[in-house]
């Protein structure tokens, strides 16, 4: 059972750069956050949204180039810091994602001033021949609801691309007036991850 001190729900926390930032903590704290999110409720309810992108990282790509853009993903190397950070046991261990492993995000919200953390569990790890990703859900430690795939695929024409969907809508966390930012700022996440996740995966 969750510790008694620890409610589970998102942290806002102004001016972080004056706190500890103690993000362990809330590994521990919110481990037994549940599931917001199954799939397929989004086909039960309204204002879903449904992203897909796909970028170019690289043609001629060889084996060798999809393995490290696979194992990178699975490290969940894949946002800017200066966007989001992020904690879990397996960046402490220093080893890829597992299943059901819980990743905690610093989402900065408005980078200096507002910092958003919040947790997700990871739901699904691609381990194929040429597919290589992983997916997380929102947990209630979360202001949104919904579940996030990001996967590189190395199809036989050795065009190497990273693929992205996310699944979401607004939890009840987040208010109604924020709900305009917020989306702007997850768009932004999209683009600027896969920008630099390509880069970072394609530079010699």
């Amino acid at each position: 059972m969750p510790p008694d001190s620890a409610p589970i729900v998102p942290r806002l926390e102004w001016l972080p750069f004056l706190s500890r930032r103690d993000d362990v903590r809330w590994i521990r704290a919110w481990e037994w956050a549940e599931d917001t999110y199954a799939r397929g409720d989004e086909t039960m309810g309204r204002g879903w949204h449904d992203d897909r992108h796909t970028r170019l990282i690289a043609t001629g790509a060889n084996r060798d180039l999809f393995e490290r853009a696979g194992e990178r993903l699975l490290r969940y190397d894949f946002y800017p810091h200066t966007l989001i950070e992020h904690s879990s046991r397996a960046a402490q261990a220093n080893r890829s994602l597992r299943l059901n492993d819980r990743i905690v995000q610093r989402i900065h919200v408005v980078p200096g001033l507002l910092d958003a953390v919040t947790a997700t569990r990871v739901s699904d790890v691609i381990r194929e021949p040429r597919r290589l990703g992983l997916a997380y859900v929102t947990t209630e430690a979360h202001l949104e609801i919904g579940e996030w795939w990001c996967w590189v695929e190395w199809p036989p024409a050795a065009t190497l691309t990273v693929n992205l969907r996310s699944i979401s809508r607004p939890g009840p966390r987040l208010p109604r007036w924020q709900r305009p930012f917020a989306r702007r700022l997850q768009l932004r996440a999209h683009a600027e991850g896969l920008a630099r996740f390509a880069a970072l995966v394609a530079a010699p």
